[in-house]
């Protein structure tokens, strides 16, 4: 695989990165609607900025010890990820993702319980939960390529077989 091929696929594990940081919900500033400053306080709540870096750093840690030829671009891409995957870069569009699922009572309901012990604990350990169940899905997809390999050439003979008897269709 050329350098530039795995530089894109470690872009593209920044994806994964993206998704993770779509499922989680801090900088609270009023505004005039109380639904956006339900989900603003939700974010304070859950510390997000904190939970952000945090998660930055494990995706890259882990994108990293795959794949150790891309260390020394470690800098470039935390440079990149802060820039374009910062909490200050995504507020707006997690406040719109949070106002579309989320009431203003459950928003309210929510911050309220990430102040308890218990939302304190599911925060800290949100991230990892996700690290390890990123690496369980690659491990079960990598252990099972062989049967998606068997499929795929399966496909393709169908396709082919079917393209071919397409091909004889006589002419009137």
């Amino acid at each position: 695989m050329s350098f530039i091929s795995k530089l894109i696929k470690f872009s593209r594990s920044g994806l994964l990165l993206a998704a993770m940081l779509a499922c989680l919900g801090g900088n609270a500033y009023a505004s005039a609607d109380p639904h956006r400053d339900a989900a603003r306080e939700l974010f304070s709540a859950m510390d997000m900025q904190s939970m952000l870096d945090q998660l930055i750093q494990q995706t890259l840690n882990m994108q990293i010890q795959r794949n150790p030829g891309m260390e020394p671009f470690r800098e470039v891409m935390e440079v990149f990820f802060r820039e374009y995957l910062s909490f200050d870069s995504l507020q707006e569009d997690f406040v719109d993702a949070y106002i579309e699922a989320f009431s203003t009572t459950e928003l309210q309901e929510l911050a309220a319980f990430y102040r308890t012990p218990v939302g304190a604990k599911a925060l800290r350990v949100t991230p990892q939960l996700f690290q390890r169940g990123a690496e369980i899905g690659q491990r079960n997809v990598m252990a099972n390529m062989h049967v998606l390999e068997r499929r795929m050439t399966q496909a393709a003979k169908a396709l082919k077989k079917q393209k071919e008897s397409a091909l004889d269709i006589p002419q009137e």
